[in-house]
């Protein structure tokens, strides 16, 4: 539509940063300009244009979303103490910037555990994300992984009506109580995936769901899972300056590590304060 636009405009030329991946266009658009007599120019700025928009990019040309998992620490790495106490590790402000992240995902992913410990909403509620949204506030997809359907009915993330269905991803060879399941399928859409299916598994899943950008805001089991699958772009760690103990619950247990050689290395891709706590973008290095 945007190319039939410019030929009608009578426009000379046309500078394109980077090509729409998707098979259905197929270089159509610039097909017709060319057809057209119009000069076209493409690369101009192409990786700050691939850095707009990672999540449609890796799903049309690689089959998956762009990962970011969120996790809140203190300094020595807990997510918690001991009790499961956690609110709130880090203060206000980084949970202001949390809402930005859910708000620009498309989809945002927890664990059954989080949902029967914490029994969050997962949906974007900062009054100043609305306004800058401009009234086109879109709520992310809301997925719980619960292998065997344990969410309860009666949880908030069933049970808000100002957001869309959530997914509840399970396994769809577990036996599982026929009248539990058809009680959530009331509330919510389910997804059976096989017994020994993974991250990778269940991005291919939701990348066919047209997800394009999925935040992974869960415990440490989910947290590590994803870690040490590989199956992640972004790691945003907000570290508040507190210290919660040796007893207190770590943020990912990562049973793959054993020698100094199996760490998991980062790259700081950046690095602010928000608020008084330190927020981390990481990549795999």
């Amino acid at each position: 539509p945007c190319a039939e636009a410019l030929v009608r405009a009578g426009v000379g030329s046309v500078v394109i940063a980077c090509e729409d991946p998707n098979p259905l266009v197929d270089g159509g658009g610039v097909s017709r300009l060319r057809s057209a007599g119009i000069g076209v120019s493409i690369g101009c700025l192409a990786d700050e244009a691939r850095a707009l928009n990672p999540g449609f990019l890796r799903r049309m040309s690689g089959g998956l979303p762009w990962v970011r998992i969120k996790t809140g620490a203190s300094l020595d790495g807990k997510i918690s103490l001991a009790s499961g106490e956690s609110q709130w590790i880090t203060g206000p402000e980084a949970r202001a910037d949390v809402q930005t992240l859910r708000a620009r995902s498309s989809a945002v992913l927890t664990g059954v555990g989080t949902v029967i410990a914490d029994n969050p909403l997962l949906n974007v509620r900062s009054a100043e994300v609305a306004i800058k949204s401009q009234g086109k506030l879109r709520q992310p997809l809301r997925i719980v992984w619960d292998r065997t359907l344990r969410t309860p009915p009666d949880s908030q993330l069933l049970s808000d009506a100002s957001s869309n269905r959530c997914l509840l991803v399970f396994n769809g060879d577990a036996e599982i109580d026929l009248q539990r399941r058809l009680a959530l399928e009331e509330k919510a859409d389910l997804l059976p995936l096989a017994a020994d299916a993974g991250p990778r598994e269940l991005l291919g899943a939701l990348a066919n769901k047209g997800v394009n950008e999925l935040l992974v805001e869960a415990g440490p089991g989910l947290t590590g899972s994803f870690l040490e699958s590989g199956c992640w772009d972004e790691f945003w760690l907000y570290q508040a300056p507190r210290l919660l103990g040796e007893a207190g619950k770590s943020l990912a247990p990562l049973k793959s590590v054993q020698r100094l050689s199996d760490t998991l290395d980062f790259t700081v891709k950046d690095m602010r304060l928000v608020g008084g706590d330190i927020r981390l973008i990481l990549t795999r290095s």
